[in-house]
């Protein structure tokens, strides 16, 4: 009787060569998706800082507009003297125990072409609600400037008698060597008869 012998089929099997590819190849992968979570994740924790700080800032300039023109220019006045008048406004705060708000004084850095003040002044805001929430320094530099051009008919009046209030603001985030930069611009002009006389210069 004849017996036919049965050949042995070996599973196929990945060569160490294969292996080594296979992995290296994996290995790119993963490092380029997770550079670009990470990447991703930086910038949404940037973007959502950024956004609180400008909307924080935008309130203070409303404060600032509210002050009134007259209020700003005694400030614009007193810039460069011995007793300068800081602009203060207020900003939320969960951590404090009154009302949840705190004062802070902006100071004027540059009045017209001169610097009078070189320290910008630092403002800790909060990035949450709670008390126990993340906080981060904003520094802002004050500029004020008059213009004044023309004659409007009356006496001692001109024509375009008008304040300029910029405000700059700067913050560093914690991953990036280089500050954000952001600037807001008012306009005050003089309405009135007793606004000019009572600031000529």
């Amino acid at each position: 009787m004849l017996t036919q012998s049965k050949k042995k089929i070996r599973p196929h099997a990945f060569t160490l060569v294969e292996v080594m590819v296979s992995t290296l190849i994996f290995a790119l992968c993963s490092a380029g998706f997770t550079s670009l979570f990470l990447q991703n994740l930086r910038f949404s924790k940037w973007q959502d800082h950024n956004v609180h700080i400008t909307n924080s800032t935008f309130s203070m300039v409303d404060q600032i507009r509210n002050i009134g023109a007259n209020q700003l220019f005694a400030a614009y006045v007193a810039a460069d003297s011995g007793t300068p008048i800081p602009l203060n406004v207020m900003t939320v705060d969960p951590s404090d125990p009154n009302d949840g708000y705190k004062t802070i004084a902006l100071n004027i850095n540059q009045k017209n072409a001169n610097v009078v003040n070189l320290n910008w002044t630092t403002a800790t805001l909060k990035l949450g609600r709670l008390a126990t929430s993340a906080s981060i320094p904003v520094e802002y530099w004050i500029t004020i400037r008059r213009t004044k051009s023309g004659n409007g008919g009356i006496p001692a009046t001109p024509a375009c008698d008008v304040l300029e209030c910029t405000i700059l603001y700067r913050w560093k985030p914690n991953s990036s060597a280089n500050k954000t930069l952001g600037q807001i611009q008012l306009t005050f002009p003089a309405t009135n008869l007793n606004f000019s006389l009572q600031y000529p210069n």
